[in-house]
């Protein structure tokens, strides 16, 4: 065994940097797969705490392993959930998700928001699109959940159209700036907006946001922070591996958010 695990790190060593990342990924995602399967197992696929607290995920994902762990777990973008938690009760009629992947917060948001509220999930994936439908059947909101691909100018600026104050959540690894463009979609300036800056692919990103905004928007910047494994019971008896993968995000670098809320709404 000694001489094969030699021979395994000898091969590992050799290949490029970008192959080593890789393989190493493959290996954290594989040993917290091995969590979540036993988290699965005792608590069935229900999310545990968090403002999303009893809604089920169905353990399918459209990318990576879908954070589902962390999502279940309730500890998933915890810097957001004191915001998540008010929004069914800021009046919206519309919410719209860019980049909604598999559905937790379309989903989510559908389950805690007033059967008023129109929910509307946007992903460039099919894969995506499917699972988010299926895990609003599974929630029972899927009267009040519609799911489509890619958000165009066009299609935003006709949901937007309809009337009264929307929410607008990002999260498309990148595409923040070519999304949110007030030039192409006046209707964006009087909506209120949620984005998860993805930096790392454009460091102009955060800058051209803010300037875009910043005249019709109040801006508030929140950082991405520390997670705390003890906080789970569940995962007590778990290797501190285990439990530091288990609430693990695999951002590439700190990351953080901004809340822009529309000028428009707050002066009426």
């Amino acid at each position: 065994m000694r001489l094969a695990r030699r021979a395994a790190y000898s091969v590992i060593r050799k290949l490029p940097m970008i192959a080593r990342q890789v393989l190493l990924d493959h290996e954290l995602l594989d040993c917290r797969a091995r969590v979540t399967r036993k988290f699965v197992r005792e608590f069935g696929s229900v999310v545990q705490g968090g403002p999303f607290a009893g809604m089920e995920i169905l353990a399918e994902y459209s990318w990576g392993d879908g954070h589902l762990l962390p999502k279940l777990l309730g500890s998933y973008e915890s810097e957001l959930h004191e915001w998540i938690s008010q929004v069914p009760d800021r009046g919206y009629h519309t919410i719209i998700d860019v980049g909604c992947a598999e559905g937790y917060y379309t989903v989510g948001l559908a389950r805690a928001s007033p059967a008023t509220i129109r929910l509307i999930g946007c992903d460039v994936s099919p894969r995506a699109c499917r699972i988010c439908k299926q895990n609003a059947v599974r929630n029972g909101v899927s009267d009040r959940v519609e799911v489509i691909g890619r958000c165009s100018p066009e299609s935003m600026t006709r949901i937007l159209s309809d009337g009264g104050r929307s929410l607008l959540l990002l999260d498309c690894e990148g595409a923040e700036i070519d999304v949110l463009r007030p030039e192409l979609i006046p209707l964006l300036r009087s909506a209120d907006i949620l984005v998860e800056c993805h930096d790392f692919f454009d460091r102009r990103l955060t800058d051209t946001l803010w300037e875009r905004f910043s005249p019709t928007h109040f801006i508030e910047r929140v950082e991405e922070r520390e997670r705390d494994p003890g906080q789970f019971p569940f995962l007590k008896n778990f290797s501190s591996l285990e439990r530091a993968l288990a609430v693990c995000e695999f951002r590439p670098e700190p990351m953080h958010w901004l809340f822009c809320t529309s000028k428009h709404f707050i002066s009426e």
